[in-house]
């Protein structure tokens, strides 16, 4: 009798301490591929430890974590990165979908550099 008490308060106590856990589900497309997934982009928490890549269809997923206000940033070599807030609610699952899109850089003034029929470099006439 003193076993099947031991466990039963276990039990109660585990489902009680799960109850205020959710999760994370989403999606990361491409935007400058028409929307294809985004294929191993880096995904984590803001201000925590938890971090994931998508698979090859863009997904990713994060569980068990504390129902609450999250920060998503997602990274991807040569595109802008995102920050998007989450709420986590106890028991239910979060869905997100979101797009990257590609870096732009300004490269300035680029007048007055000219390659030539013998593919080297040279600078313009007249700015020697």
């Amino acid at each position: 009798m003193k076993k099947f008490f031991l466990i039963g308060t276990f039990l109660v106590t585990a489902l009680g301490f799960s109850q205020n856990q959710g999760s994370i589900k989403g999606n990361i497309l491409d935007k400058e591929m028409h929307n294809e997934p985004l294929l191993f982009a880096n995904v984590q928490l803001k201000g925590s430890d938890k971090k994931t890549e998508t698979n090859f269809h863009g997904n990713f997923e994060f569980n068990d974590l504390e129902a609450g206000k999250h920060t998503l940033l997602v990274t991807y070599v040569g595109y802008e990165s995102i920050e998007m807030p989450i709420l986590v609610e106890e028991g239910k699952t979060t869905q997100v979908q979101l797009g990257l899109v590609a870096k732009t850089f300004d490269l300035g003034d680029v007048s007055g550099i000219a390659v030539s029929s013998k593919d080297k470099l040279t600078t313009a006439p007249g700015l020697d």
